[in-house]
């Protein structure tokens, strides 16, 4: 008996060949739709967490700003806009400060509170600020008497337990604080967006070292002044609805402490990578008062 030759038929060929195909396809179209699953909710994750970072940040610093520092930059002509503070290195109670008419001094005694005493390092550029109601009582550096001086030196406690802050000369202080409370500022901060060619405004920048400007005059040299500080990069991708001034959705608002409530920041951010958005819509209470 004779044996037949044994195979697969060109048709049997095709078939195979055609089922394998289309089983491969949907086996790589899962596995790839699994991918770009994991990757999309990577993206997103790292999108979420920049953006927390750099609105809990902020929210710390602005929450810790000296009353009435809190101001916003704008400037048309190359589209920034900036939101700066003095952040608090200490506080506490004074005993007696100059006010007009009284003789100018140089030093005055704080009430010592270890809790925060043992925080507090003196920096050179410290100032000491007292009732402070507008962003113009703290910044200025020229009114005499004013609502802050630069401090040259921290010492104490004594043995009655007070601190004894020394002033940069004999001054006079404009107002006296109805809780007898006083401040010690450092230097300033500011949160900038600017464009200058390019996509440079979706990058959040954060200003320090610039030292402290009387000008509230919002204008391309001022905000040069605080871009010539020490630099942080703090986010990319996050773009502000609008930098330009006479706009309604600028970034940062502040809106100033009333009888009946404290200093309002508001923010508005929308955080973009690979056509994934995140928008941030946020208000900051700055509860410290005058």
């Amino acid at each position: 008996m004779s044996g037949g030759s044994k195979g697969f038929t060109l048709m049997e060929l095709i078939v195979v060949i055609t089922i394998l195909g289309v089983v491969s396809l949907t086996v790589f179209s899962f596995i790839g739709l699994g991918t770009r699953i994991y990757v999309d909710a990577t993206e997103r994750d790292q999108l979420l967490s920049e953006a927390r970072f750099v609105v809990e940040r902020l929210n710390r610093e602005l929450r810790n700003a000296v009353p009435g520092s809190i101001r916003t930059r704008q400037a048309n002509t190359n589209s920034s806009h900036c939101i700066e503070f003095v952040p608090i290195k200490w506080s506490g109670f004074y005993t007696d400060i100059p006010v007009a008419p009284e003789a100018p001094v140089s030093t005055f005694q704080a009430v010592e509170l270890a809790a925060t005493m043992d925080s507090y390092v003196f920096s050179s550029g410290d100032r000491a600020i007292v009732y402070p109601l507008t962003s113009r009582d703290v910044y200025n550096s020229t009114d005499v008497p004013r609502e802050q001086y630069p401090i040259s030196s921290v010492s104490g406690p004594d043995a009655d337990g007070l601190m004894s802050i020394q002033l940069n000369g004999a001054v006079q202080f404009a107002n006296d604080s109805p809780a007898s409370r006083f401040y010690i500022g450092g230097q300033p901060v500011a949160y900038c967006f600017w464009r200058e060619g390019g996509v440079s405004d979706t990058w959040l920048y954060r200003y320090q070292g610039y030292g402290y400007i009387s000008s509230p005059t919002n204008s391309a040299s001022v905000i040069a002044l605080i871009r010539a500080g020490q630099s942080s990069l703090m986010a990319k991708g996050v773009h502000p609805y609008s930098t330009l001034a006479a706009n309604d959705e600028l970034p940062f608002k502040v809106q100033a402490a009333t009888l009946t409530r404290n200093a309002l920041v508001q923010i508005r951010l929308r955080f973009e990578l690979n056509e994934e958005i995140v928008t941030y819509h946020y208000e900051v209470q700055v509860p410290n008062v005058p």
